[in-house]
């Protein structure tokens, strides 16, 4: 077939076999992969640009890494990076922990009770942060919350749970603890009850411990989950803002205060919006980096 002059042609990975075996799988992930390109690359890029401009709606002045170097400069900046970090550490650890521990205890029960606890530790999941917000407030309160009617029950002192720049972290974290359990506890539910039986009857054979069955087939063969959940986990945790929001207000002294509120305050409170997205891709590169490391080290052995 002779080509038509001026045509364009195709590039080569659109002529090869594999693209032509693959052509329906390329097209069901195109629609997904568009919408990434529209609402995730290119705002980034965007905040990218911003973040090396002064911001002004009359027309933005470019200032490089000025942004960049007063964010370095300011402690508010690097107590709430701080934060951040020391809220993926206490969330991830105890929800991962948790979840597998939970998801081990109920795999033996019948297929009908094992969906009551499905449900039972989704439903947070899908009730709004906003009233899981309130009803910690009331149960935190310093003057009337339950929890401190038991402490002073008990003979103890009341604690100012979310006034005190020791235990606020802390008891925010085991808050969001509560509400993230839901999927990783159904992940890994699914994926114990796909192991094949029979590791473990060969393994009850060689006279194996419980601990022992844990560690050398439980534990290899929920790698793929527990990426999978890890990941997610921390990236939920690096975008912990509506119970900081909704509680706290990033107090005491700066002390709640993470990378994404302090966005969400320079954008929308100082309308620093240069700075703001300066923040933003600080954030993004941290949980690349945090991405990146858990694909290199918890990922599936070939």
């Amino acid at each position: 077939m002779k080509k038509t002059p001026g045509a364009i042609a195709a590039p080569s990975f659109f002529r090869t076999a594999h693209f032509k075996e693959n052509l329906s799988g390329y097209l069901f992930i195109l629609p997904g992969l568009i919408f990434f390109v529209i609402f995730t690359v290119i705002p980034f890029i965007e905040a990218f640009i911003l973040s090396l401009q002064r911001y002004n709606p009359r027309g933005s002045t470019f200032i490089g890494f000025e942004n960049y170097a007063t964010l370095f400069a300011t402690d508010n900046f690097w107590k709430s990076f701080g934060n951040t970090f020391l809220f993926v550490v206490i969330i991830v650890p105890v929800t991962m922990i948790i979840a597998l521990f939970v998801s081990s205890r109920i795999m033996d029960f019948s297929t009908r009770l094992q969906t009551v606890f499905r449900a039972a530790f989704y439903l947070p999941v899908v009730m709004s942060v906003v009233s899981i917000s309130l009803v910690w407030k009331v149960l935190l309160n310093y003057n009337y919350g339950v929890l401190n009617y038991f402490v002073k029950a008990l003979g103890g002192t009341p604690v100012n749970w979310l006034g005190n720049e020791k235990t606020v972290i802390p008891v925010l974290s085991l808050i969001v603890v509560t509400f993230s359990l839901g999927q990783p506890i159904i992940l890994f539910l699914a994926a114990l009850n796909g192991i094949d039986r029979s590791y473990y009857e060969a393994a009850d054979v060689d006279g194996a411990s419980w601990f022992m069955k844990f560690r050398k087939i439980t534990l290899p063969l929920l790698r793929p989950t527990t990426l999978y959940v890890l990941v997610t986990t921390t990236i939920n945790a690096f975008q912990t803002f509506a119970i900081i929001n909704l509680m706290t207000g990033g107090g005491p002294n700066y002390a709640s205060s993470t990378l994404l509120y302090q966005i969400y305050k320079q954008a929308f409170t100082f309308r620093e919006f240069g700075i703001a997205s300066a923040e933003g891709v600080i954030l993004f590169f941290c949980v690349a980096v945090f991405g990146v490391a858990q694909f290199i080290f918890v990922r599936p052995k070939d």
